[in-house]
């Protein structure tokens, strides 16, 4: 897993930052969010952004989360980080896609306050994060487009023994049936267009997920976009210096703006 960077680019600062997504108190990681508001006139189409980190660490600014939102602003695109409890400081599963839900909620509800178009919000996740957006969306008003990076989706398919105590800690449960009625890729049937992403080589979250998640969707009518990336590691967009990344990046944008 690449862990450095991403090297080579230069972060905006959030055009709003740390702004509470609700105001209800809980233990835990801090219910905020950053905003990253582009120019010229509005109303802008906006993309939910919710980090990655194994259910376990990261945060809002992680450094791949900052090259997402700082190039989606240039295209023109408003963006909401967004952070939420983690496995070891308030929150399983639940509480996660929780947070998603009201910080998706809220974003949605204060579209006229930000100059946004509420008929135009996607959203996009990176591994943990694309679980819980997925998760999230299943149960939520259609979005515009969602954009799934090297997600974990089949948590039955999980192996090791790491991987066995975290999703025993997450979910709460050791019935890898029960895993499976948890995963991302047994809700995954709303009708909204999905762009996956994801590195042949990924050994965290084997790339078969990302295939079958496709195949699946596209066994059903449902529109869905498959970018499998040769060589490509778990967590490469960490790397900006990677013309794999800038590539990424590039089909991020013209999917969202479709």
């Amino acid at each position: 897993m690449l862990l450095a960077g991403p090297a080579r680019f230069e972060a905006l600062e959030p055009t709003h930052a740390g702004v509470p997504y609700t105001g209800r108190r809980r233990r835990g990681v801090s219910p905020l969010c950053d905003v990253y508001l582009p120019t010229g006139p509005g109303p802008h189409a906006s993309v939910i952004v919710v980090h990655g980190g194994g259910f376990v660490i990261g945060h809002r600014r992680m450094k791949p989360v900052s090259l997402i939102a700082t190039r989606l602003c240039q295209a023109g695109l408003a963006v909401c980080s967004v952070d939420y409890r983690l496995l070891l400081r308030g929150g399983g599963l639940d509480a996660q896609v929780e947070d998603v839900t009201t910080a998706a909620t809220f974003w949605r509800s204060e579209h006229r306050r930000f100059g946004c178009d509420p008929a135009r919000v996607s959203m996009l996740g990176f591994s943990a994060g694309a679980a819980l957006m997925l998760l999230h969306a299943a149960k939520s008003e259609p979005y515009h487009r969602l954009v799934n990076i090297y997600g974990a989706v089949d948590f039955h398919r999980m192996s090791g023994r790491r991987a066995e105590v975290l999703l025993r800690m997450l979910t709460g449960t050791r019935d890898r049936r029960a895993w499976e009625e948890m995963s991302p890729s047994t809700h995954a049937h709303m009708p909204t267009p999905i762009l996956t992403i994801h590195g042949t080589h990924d050994k965290l979250v084997p790339v078969a997920q990302a295939k079958r998640l496709h195949e699946a969707r596209r066994a059903r009518g449902l529109p869905s976009e498959l970018e499998i990336v040769e060589g490509m590691p778990h967590a490469w967009l960490n790397d900006a210096s990677l013309p794999e990344t800038d590539r990424a990046v590039q089909r991020v944008i013209a999917f969202l703006r479709g």
